[in-house]
């Protein structure tokens, strides 16, 4: 089974990562690509962390959302 889910590290100054989901379309790419992801207000480039299959724990993650593109 494809992963469905990713952690990304932004360019910000968080010590955490942030939990996407990955579009039919990109579950080919490995880890370490590039991509866009929105966030707050803007889109940002960045690398792939870590993917698995299972969604994020509800009450930790509110909302998940997808990744935009390949970069």
């Amino acid at each position: 089974m494809p992963a469905t889910y990713c952690e990304v590290a932004l360019p910000v100054p968080l010590r955490s990562a942030f939990t996407y989901a990955i579009p039919i379309a990109l579950r080919t790419r490995f880890w370490g690509s590039r991509v866009l992801v929105p966030f707050r207000n803007r889109a940002m480039t960045v690398l792939f962390v870590e993917v698995n299959c299972r969604r994020p724990d509800p009450a930790r993650v509110k909302t998940v959302k997808e990744i935009r593109r390949g970069a």
